[in-house]
């Protein structure tokens, strides 16, 4: 199913529904489109947000996703990159660094970033928490 701001004017055989305005502007969050969704279309044990914003997405990086959370029975899911460099957050008039580094990139242990490829969520978490995030996440680092 597509979650759009727009009709769509050619037939793709896929599900469509319209956001309304207030979550198709530039303000809405991802956690509110989510959890409209869910309150919208109350069919399915997960929800599973493909942002347009990833072209480098796959449909193996979806799958193998899917297989992780199930595997894992985690309640939300994030697809992350790895992190190995120091990075810093300006406070007041000094930059101090998030992530307290003293090795080498090499012999550090990663930090992950989002990367805003993949967002996957229980039904339960987003009616509860109306966010895409649980207490049980996971994250996936294939993309």
């Amino acid at each position: 199913m597509i979650i759009t701001s727009k009709r769509r004017q050619r037939s793709t055989g896929i599900r469509s529904r319209i956001r309304p305005p207030s979550l198709s502007d530039n303000y809405a969050t991802l956690d509110q489109v989510m959890h409209h969704v869910v309150l919208s279309v109350p069919d399915y044990d997960y929800y599973v947000c493909l942002p347009p914003t990833s072209p480098l997405r796959t449909r193996h990086h979806v799958q193998q996703a899917m297989k992780q959370i199930l595997d894992d029975r985690a309640d939300s899911l994030i697809s992350v990159t790895n992190e190995y460099r120091s990075i810093w957050k300006k406070e007041g008039e000094e930059i101090r660094p998030l992530v307290e580094r003293r090795k080498n990139r090499q012999e550090t242990e990663p930090v992950y970033v989002a990367n805003g490829a993949i967002f996957i969520c229980k039904r339960e978490v987003l009616k509860k928490r109306k966010k895409n995030s649980g207490t049980n996440e996971f994250v996936c680092n294939e993309t």
